[in-house]
């Protein structure tokens, strides 16, 4: 329940500002490109003691339109995510990413932040279910025994809607170092998993309702792409380590 208040909150935010939005007339940059990695961070509805987060991977590729005059921008892209359950029970979500975002501050600022809201279209297959069994040998009887056994009964979202706040930090003056902060929201969504222990007994269920928090870490090139003699000296700094 707090992860899904979370993600509303964003949207409000969201737009809170784009209400409050001003038209600027400095924009030169038109589109850019962008690819991010980072954590994808499942919230559970229900998880044994010992198990209170999941974690997977996430990797995005997109590209970014500048309106003129404007702080807005549209963004299209691919975005694929897994979600880990448990060690053994995974699902992979391949999405197409639809969205905007408002700059809070005007092209010249040294730095960017912006609020963005963006859906994201599944098009993996949404159900999987089935079981994983785990053995251990045992070397005084030399046979395998079943330890564990994982019943899993997965359906991914096929829309999710996804909330963000992120910083842009120029490293060039058209290259920059991205970090995004995205609360998804998968609709439709529903994870579980009864994981059954046999020494000592026990049973343990992990629930999810399609809600990850989502950092990712990345690089943004603008163009048209242009080098100035700032840029120069900075790449020469790299170089010679001055």
């Amino acid at each position: 329940m707090n992860g899904q208040r979370i993600g509303w909150l964003l949207v409000l935010l969201l737009s809170f500002g784009l209400v409050r939005a001003q038209r600027y007339t400095e924009s030169e940059r038109r589109w850019s490109f962008q690819g991010t990695i980072g954590p994808a961070i499942s919230v559970l509805s229900q998880h044994p003691s010992h198990h209170k987060s999941s974690t997977g991977f996430t990797a995005a590729l997109g590209v970014e339109y500048y309106l003129p005059e404007s702080r807005f921008s549209l963004k299209a892209g691919y975005l694929s995510e897994e979600i880990n359950l448990t060690s053994s029970v995974q699902k992979n979500l391949t999405q197409l990413e639809l969205g905007g975002r408002y700059y809070i501050f005007p092209e010249h600022f040294w730095g960017q932040a912006y609020g963005g809201l963006s859906a994201a279209w599944n098009f993996a297959s949404r159900t999987e279910s089935g079981v994983i069994e785990h053995f251990h040998y045992n070397m005084i009887t030399e046979k395998s025994e079943l330890t564990r056994r994982e019943h899993y009964d997965l359906k991914s979202p096929r829309l999710s809607l996804m909330p963000g706040i992120g910083l842009e930090i120029p490293l060039l003056s058209c290259l920059m170092l991205t970090v995004e902060y995205q609360f998804r929201m998968g609709l439709g969504a529903n994870h579980t998993v009864e994981d059954r222990s046999f020494a000592p007994v026990r049973t343990d269920y992990i629930r999810a309702k399609g809600f990850r928090h989502g950092l990712n870490f990345g690089l943004k090139i603008d163009f048209p792409f242009t080098l100035t003699q700032g840029d120069g000296d900075t790449i020469f700094d790299w170089i010679f380590g001055r």
